[in-house]
C-alpha cells in the first residue's frame, strides 16, 4: 500500500490555500517561481485537485478536501512525535491584550504553540487568506463562508470618569465605538445619541473617557481593570441586545481543525469578560 499523493505535493496544496499569489506561494516554499509554475501546471493536468480560473490557479473541491486532510495529518504527526501543534489565532488587539496574551501558559500546557495575530485588514479576511487557522471574535461573522460558535455573553457597561446614573446619560456628551449599531443602543435608552467623537479603537476611546471628555458604551472587559481600581465609572443598562464572542473558523478547514475549535470554545468559556 503506497500513498498516491506525496508529502510534498501536500505541502505545496496546503500552502497554495494560504497564499494569495504565485509569488507569495514561491516564497513560502522557498523556490523559484519558474519552479512552482510548472509544479502547478504538472498538478493541474494530472490530479484533478487544482484548476485554472480565470487565469488563476485554484483549488478544486477535491482539492480543498485534500488541503483539509493534509492539515489534520500534519497535527496528527506533530502530536505522535510530541511535538507542539502550531495555531494562528486571530483576535482583536485590545482582547489580546486584555484577555488572550495573560492565558497563552494555557494553550502552552495544552500542546500548541500559539502565534497571535491581531489583523490589520479584519479578522474575516485573515481567516478567508489563510493567515489565521481560527479566531476568537464578538458578534457573527458577515461572511457564509466563516463558521460561528457562539459561547459566551459580552458583558457591556456605560462607562465614564465620573459617577453615572442613566438618567444622568442624555445630559453628558457621548463617545461611540464605531463598529457597535447604534440604533440598538437608542432604542434601549429611549432618546437619540448624537456621538461627540466616532472611534474605531477601544484603546483610544477608553483613553477619551479617562479624559473627561465624555461617557461610552464599552465591552466591560476592556474597563475592568479601571473600574475596579475607581478610576472609571460603569453602570449596566438595561434592554440592549447583548452580543456573545465565539469561535470562527472556516467552513471549509473545519473538520481539520476540529480539536483546535473545540479547546479555544472550552477556554473561552472559563473566561470572565465582564
Amino acid at each position: 500500500m503506497r500513498f498516491k499523493i506525496d508529502s510534498q505535493t501536500l505541502e505545496l496544496l496546503v500552502a497554495m490555500d494560504e497564499c494569495q499569489s504565485l509569488e507569495e506561494l514561491a516564497r513560502r516554499m522557498t523556490k523559484d517561481i519558474s519552479v512552482i509554475s510548472r509544479s502547478l501546471t504538472r498538478l493541474g493536468t494530472s490530479s484533478g485537485l487544482i484548476e485554472k480560473v480565470r487565469g488563476r490557479w485554484r483549488l478544486t473541491s477535491l482539492g480543498k478536501n485534500m488541503v483539509t486532510w493534509a492539515r489534520g495529518a500534519i497535527s496528527a504527526q506533530a502530536a505522535l512525535l510530541g511535538e507542539p501543534r502550531r495555531l494562528k489565532l486571530a483576535t482583536t488587539r485590545e482582547f489580546s491584550a486584555r484577555v488572550l496574551a495573560p492565558a497563552l501558559p494555557e494553550f502552552e500546557r495544552a500542546g500548541y504553540h500559539v502565534s497571535v495575530i491581531t489583523p490589520v485588514g479584519g479578522i474575516e479576511a485573515a481567516l478567508l487568506s489563510g493567515n489565521a487557522d481560527i479566531a476568537l471574535a464578538c458578534a457573527v461573522p458577515q461572511s457564509p463562508d466563516i463558521r460561528y460558535e457562539r459561547v459566551i455573553p459580552e458583558k457591556m457597561l456605560a462607562v465614564s470618569l465620573d459617577p453615572l446614573r442613566t438618567s444622568d446619560l442624555q445630559k453628558r456628551s457621548y463617545l461611540h465605538y464605531g463598529p457597535l449599531e447604534l440604533d440598538a443602543l437608542e432604542s434601549a435608552l429611549k432618546f437619540e445619541l448624537k456621538p461627540r467623537f466616532v472611534i474605531d479603537d477601544l484603546a483610544s476611546l477608553r483613553a477619551l473617557v479617562l479624559q473627561g471628555e465624555g461617557w461610552a458604551w464599552m465591552p466591560a472587559y476592556t474597563v475592568k481593570d479601571e473600574v475596579q481600581t475607581g478610576a472609571l465609572h460603569g453602570v449596566a443598562l438595561r434592554g440592549v441586545e447583548q452580543l456573545h464572542f465565539g469561535v470562527y473558523v472556516e467552513r471549509g478547514r473545519a473538520a481539520g481543525l476540529a480539536d483546535e475549535v473545540a479547546f479555544a470554545k472550552k477556554w473561552l468559556s472559563r473566561q470572565s469578560l465582564g
